[in-house]
């Protein structure tokens, strides 16, 4: 009190000491969420499971691409995406092609720096996660809450870091997120195709260094694998279960199983003597 300190009527301490700071206030380091991605993979790849990796890495390809001050050009969409994935997000693969390195100046150039980040960017980033790689429908929900999971730790640790005032995703409800399909009918093969697959899979290889036969061997075990899976409609966990694969059921001609009423192609399920 001698000193001129104040202090808090309710709590009895010093006023300073009690004096909630707005998050506005907090003063954040300038750093681009490309630049976070990377030292962010770098940090944590070590650590992290295969699937783990692939997830991350996924989802943080389509983010760096989306959360741009601007539109991409689109020939450079495909470099860049490369770029992000062989040389960025991915420690000491390979060095940049020079379609690759040109990719990388633009968004090194146009990053947005994480104290710009709104909840709207992120809202168009997630609308991005919720469509195919490939530019084709929705993914299936499973797909897009792992890319929202990946998403939202890296901007976490941003925040954790003083990087960032506040994650703009946690103002993001999941409701509000487009609607997903379940399933692609056109993404599943049918029996044929199935069939087909699984042939070139366990068809004949080579391999140098006398390994011939162990692939070989891998491969067909494999292949046996995936027929039980095609045949019985058992999920991968089942599958993998069995302690003795049962004899397969021979085929009739149009490839349908001679030993099952009924089996499951593209669409559903149908007779054994309708084409899939």
């Amino acid at each position: 009190v001698a000193d001129g300190e104040t202090f808090d009527l309710t709590s009895g301490l010093p006023v300073k000491w009690v004096t909630v700071v707005e998050p506005e206030a907090v003063e954040v380091r300038s750093t681009t969420f490309l630049a976070h991605c990377v030292d962010h993979v770098a940090a944590k790849w070590a650590r992290w499971a295969p699937k783990s990796r692939c997830a991350a890495v996924e989802a943080l390809i389509i983010a760096c691409t989306t959360l741009t001050d601007g539109d991409m050009p689109l020939q450079i969409q495909g470099p860049a995406r490369s770029w992000l994935l062989h040389c960025a997000l991915t420690p000491n693969v390979r060095p940049a092609t020079p379609a690759e390195a040109a990719a990388s100046n633009w968004l090194v150039e146009h990053s947005l720096a994480l104290t710009d980040l709104k909840a709207k960017h992120v809202e168009a980033t997630l609308v991005a996660m919720g469509r195919r790689l490939d530019g084709g429908g929705a993914v299936v929900s499973t797909t897009l809450s792992r890319r929202r999971n990946a998403l939202n730790h890296c901007l976490k640790l941003a925040e954790r870091d003083e990087l960032l005032v506040r994650n703009p995703l946690s103002a993001i409800d999941k409701s509000a997120l487009p609607p997903v399909k379940t399933v692609d009918p056109a993404a599943i093969p049918d029996l044929l195709q199935g069939h087909a697959l699984i042939d070139y899979i366990d068809g004949e290889v080579t391999a140098p260094g006398g390994h011939g036969d162990y692939i070989r061997a891998v491969r067909h075990r494999y292949a046996t694998f995936l027929r039980v899976m095609l045949l019985s409609g058992m999920r991968p966990s089942e599958a993998s279960n069995l302690n003795v694969f049962p004899p397969l059921p021979a085929l009739d001609g149009l490839g349908h199983s001679k030993g099952l009423g009924r089996h499951c192609g593209a669409g559903g399920s149908m007779d054994r003597h309708r084409l899939p």
